[in-house]
């Protein structure tokens, strides 16, 4: 069973309107696991996903209600 992600897309743009290049970096703001069945798995403490020439950018992550302790 592998633990159910939550993705998340849109859009970059700079305060003038253009567009984002480069990476977009999510951290938890503590260490976390989340329960795979009867299993604990150690969820990554960050996920980057690289901004594309549009601006456009996608990451997936583990949702913060499934990560223990609380509040991650």
């Amino acid at each position: 069973m592998a633990v159910p992600l939550t993705q998340i897309a849109g859009k970059v743009l700079l305060p003038n309107g253009s567009t984002a290049a480069g990476t977009i970096t999510a951290t938890l703001s503590q260490p976390g696991s989340v329960l795979d069945g009867a299993v604990s798995q150690t969820v990554a403490a960050q996920s980057a996903g690289t901004i594309a020439a549009d601006g456009s950018v996608t990451l997936s992550l583990v949702p913060n209600d499934a990560i223990v302790p609380a509040g991650t």
